[in-house]
């Protein structure tokens, strides 16, 4: 199964379920028992991210103050320890940034549909 961690630690704590492999490419500080998929697939390279948007329109000025504060708070000490906990360091990126991991997961994501010829039912 493939599942955010945010969804699925709480059960793993409970020992109802085994981890084998996570699907980041570096152990998480969560479960640093369970090894990153990586060490076994050198190439694999899957995981979960997240993104915050803003209606289209939203004036740049607006933008980039959301994106500063929302990165300045990314970096409080409590909310880092929080997330390290279950889903891994914050990626602190701008609007470009953010723009062009889309980009790249969508390409890569759909090479990957190209090459299994996976079609819709």
């Amino acid at each position: 199964m493939f599942d955010t961690l945010t969804v699925s630690l709480p059960h793993l704590r409970s020992v109802r379920f085994e981890y084998w492999r996570l699907q980041e490419k570096a152990r998480l500080k969560a479960l640093p028992a369970v090894p990153a998929a990586s060490k076994t697939l050198p190439r694999y390279d899957a995981g979960a991210w997240g993104g915050i948007a803003a209606p289209r329109g939203t004036p740049p000025e607006i933008i980039a103050k959301l994106n500063a504060e929302i990165n300045v708070g990314l970096t409080h000490a409590r909310l880092k320890a929080q997330l390290a906990d279950v889903a891994g360091p914050p990626m602190l990126l701008g609007p470009v940034e953010l723009g062009a991991l889309m980009a790249a997961e969508t390409e890569k994501w759909a090479k990957v549909i190209r090459v299994a010829n996976i079609r819709p039912e």
